[in-house]
This record gives C-alpha cells, sequence and structure tokens, in this order.
C-alpha cells in the first residue's frame, strides 16, 4: 500500500495542477503515508528590512476525527522563527526532518511550549522545503494521542525524508518555470532561461525515476527486515522490474545529454539504433512539453533499427524538428489538440521516419521555401532559418534524404535513411 501511495504522490507531482491545488491533492495520501493526526504547510515570508523571515500558514489537513489548528481556531497563522524555537538554522542546513518531544531540549523555548500546549501537540516532526534558490517553506507532521511518538523506530522519519525531497524538487521546478516565462525575453536572457528551463526540466525528470527507486528500494528494505522474502516473492519481483525500468530512463537521459553536446569534429560514425536516439530526445525535452500541455508521443513498428551516422547530430536534427513543432503549437492558441508524434518503420532497405504535428497544414509558398537556408516563418528574435538547411545536410551526409509531405493534412516531414544489416555468424 505505501508504494502504491509513493507512486501516487509521484503521479499528483508530474500533473500542471498549481502548487496550491498540487498539496491540496497530496494531503491526504502524505497523511496516510505518515499515519499522521495532523499536517502543516508553512511557507516563507520574508521580514521587511530586518534578517529574520517569518512562517505563515498555507495549508492544513487533519484526519478525520482530529481539530484543525489554525483553520477553525482564531490563533496566531504566523511565526517569526526565532520565537519558535533556536535550533531551525540547524534543521535547514541539515535538510532533514527535525523531531520535537517531550525529550528534546528544544522545548526549553517558551515559544515551542506554547505551541505545543495550545496545539494539543504529543511530537511533531518538521522538514524544510526548498524552491529555486531559497527555502520554500516547511511541513509539519503532528501527533495528537496519549503519548509521544517515535517516529525513526515505526520507519515514518525515512518516508518524511523521502517525501521532503520529492516535494523540494517540485518547488524547484515550478519556480524555475514561472521564473523562465515571466522574464523579459531579450536575446542573451532567452538563452539563458532557455538553459535554466532545459536544466529545470532534466533535473525533474531525473527525479522522478529516483523517486520510484527509492520508494520500492525502502519496501524492499522492509521486506528484509521483516524476513518475508517467500512471502512477499512477487512483491518483491515487481519492485526490482520498476527499478531496473527507472535506472534505465536515468541512463536514456544522461546519455541523450552527452549526444546532444558532442562536437561535431570530434564525434564517429557509429552504428545506432535510431528508436534508441529518438527515445534519448524524447526524454530530455518531455517535462517542458507537459507543462506546456503539449503531447509526444513515439510510434516504432520495428524494434531494431539500425542506421550509420553521427549519434550526436541525428540526436540535434530530432531536437530541432522537436522545437519547431513547439514553438509553433505554443503559438496557436486557438489550437485544442497539441501533439507531436514521431514514428519510424522499415520500408525496404531505409528507415522511414515520420514527424508529425497537429499544427495547421503549411501554405504552399511555405511549403516551397521551408528548407532554403535564412528562410523561417518565425520572428528574428526566434530564429535564423538555418535550422532545416542543416537538418536535411546532416541527412544527407548519412545518405538519407529529407522531405515535407505536401499532401498531408496538418505538417509531416519524412526522414529516410539506409539502414545497416549486422550479419550473423
Amino acid at each position: 500500500m505505501i508504494v502504491k501511495d509513493l507512486l501516487e504522490i509521484q503521479n499528483i507531482l508530474s500533473q500542471d495542477f498549481g502548487t496550491r491545488t498540487t498539496i491540496v491533492h497530496l494531503c491526504p495520501i502524505i497523511g496516510r503515508i505518515l499515519k499522521a493526526h495532523r499536517l502543516v504547510f508553512f511557507r516563507k515570508d520574508s521580514g521587511d528590512q530586518n534578517k529574520n523571515f517569518f512562517l505563515s500558514l498555507y495549508e492544513e489537513w487533519v484526519c478525520e476525527g482530529y481539530p484543525f489548528r489554525y483553520v477553525d481556531e482564531k490563533v496566531t497563522t504566523k511565526f517569526d522563527i526565532s520565537d519558535i524555537f533556536k535550533e531551525y538554522s540547524e534543521m535547514v542546513s541539515r535538510r532533514e526532518p527535525f523531531i520535537f518531544d517531550g525529550q528534546n531540549q528544544v522545548l526549553s523555548s517558551a515559544g515551542t511550549l506554547q505551541l505545543f500546549k495550545d496545539s494539543q501537540i504529543k511530537s511533531m516532526m518538521v522538514i524544510p522545503l526548498f524552491g529555486s534558490n531559497d527555502i520554500w517553506g516547511t511541513l509539519s507532521v503532528h501527533e495528537l494521542e496519549d503519548k509521544e511518538r517515535d517516529y525513526k523506530k515505526d520507519g515514518t522519519y525515512h518516508l518524511f525524508k523521502l517525501i521532503g525531497s520529492q516535494l523540494s524538487n517540485f518547488f524547484r521546478f515550478s519556480e524555475n518555470s514561472s521564473l523562465i516565462q515571466e522574464q523579459a525575453m531579450t536575446d542573451h536572457s532567452r538563452k539563458m532561461f532557455s538553459l535554466g528551463k532545459m536544466a529545470a526540466s532534466i533535473a525533474h525528470e531525473i527525479n522522478n525515476p529516483i523517486f520510484v527507486i527509492g520508494s520500492f528500494a525502502n519496501r524492499i528494505e522492509s521486506i528484509a527486515n521483516d524476513n518475508l522474502f517467500v512471502e512477499k516473492k512477487d512483491e518483491l519481483k515487481v519492485g526490482l522490474q520498476h527499478i531496473q525500468k527507472n535506472c534505465m530512463k536515468i541512463t536514456n537521459i544522461v546519455e541523450g545529454l552527452r549526444l546532444m553536446s558532442c562536437r561535431p569534429d570530434r564525434e564517429d560514425l557509429e552504428v545506432v539504433n535510431i528508436n534508441d536516439i529518438i527515445l534519448r530526445v524524447v526524454d530530455i525535452c518531455k517535462e517542458n512539453f507537459q507543462l506546456n500541455k503539449i503531447t509526444v508521443n513515439t510510434e516504432f513498428k520495428d524494434k531494431d533499427i539500425l542506421v550509420e551516422c553521427k549519434p550526436g547530430q541525428l540526436s540535434q536534427v530530432f531536437t530541432n524538428f522537436l522545437n519547431n513543432s513547439f514553438d509553433a503549437l505554443v503559438a496557436n492558441e486557438k489550437l485544442q489538440n497539441k501533439e507531436i508524434k514521431l514514428c519510424t518503420e522499415l520500408c525496404g532497405d531505409e528507415v522511414c521516419v515520420n514527424v508529425i504535428d497537429t499544427g495547421p497544414r503549411l501554405s504552399g509558398e511555405i511549403i516551397d521555401k521551408i528548407m532554403e537556408p535564412f528562410f523561417s516563418t518565425k520572428s528574428s528574435k526566434k530564429g535564423s532559418g538555418l535550422g532545416l538547411s542543416i537538418c536535411k545536410e546532416i541527412i544527407e551526409r548519412f545518405g538519407g534524404t529529407l522531405e515535407i509531405d505536401k499532401d498531408f493534412s496538418q505538417v509531416k516531414f519524412d526522414i529516410r535513411l539506409p539502414v545497416v544489416e549486422i550479419e550473423e555468424e
């Protein structure tokens, strides 16, 4: 059940709900995983002129049958950090959960003692949450039963740490995305923010499989501690399959970045599976596309299609097509279904690659000029028109062809490359 809940957290974090809606959706799941009586999110609220800052109530959730502390009561919903506990800076620097209970000397602080008394708290766990540049706020777990709770002994400490890390990744990604969209798009800043946007997307894309791996590793450790290998054989098998799958996803993203960063003059011809190159490019770009409600799909009719090429250059060709489709679909605000599809199929001794997007069909005048150097349908701030002419040159260098389908109802490019057959001994 815990693994299922952790996967549900990951799924919610990957959706474009907005920060508050995301937290509202997450609270009952986090409460269920941690067996919490109350969860409280506080958001950082900087002071006017001083170095101290405040924590202001952002969201509160309680398990059924337990009282709200802030929502229904006329109590303080804003705390000066220095008034609550002296160890706050230590918690932030450690970036780990901090436990408060009767045995903790922190409770000698008058502010913390009053907080416990007013809130009926027996024990509490707090973790700092970080945004792109600084602390976003905190998440607190309150225990309201008659006795204190040993969070480390019952295993919730490590689960809380895992959830806190994933929430911080979410806040970093959200803040980076908002910052990029709000900045004035001068020529220099556009390049810098594009780089930041890609970095945020890649970090988020890598953190998702890491979260899955951590969740299943935690569950497998629990099974091992309880010596339930035989009884939980099927669950172990599923967990290991998920770990292997997500490790491969991280490998694909890192390999895709390596290929895209290769210098053409230092890259050698290689025989590679063209489907693998496409998947790696899609993995890198996918998060940014999802953020803009654009679906990217792949369809491979044949599993292993080998071509001889410079993988880095071929990766850049597909990246250019994806970026062109992205710009066209984002610019068309009236378009409801925004989708890009990359398909591969063996056609005799060639592979046919179709790059299709749901944008409106191009005019005949544009189709006739679109492969010419310096021709562009974008504004001067968006591009120089070199993209498709260079893509065509790269494809022809590998013995292939690049054409636009003039008869297709939407936008469709056809790439053909000779395939390599490996003779089996």
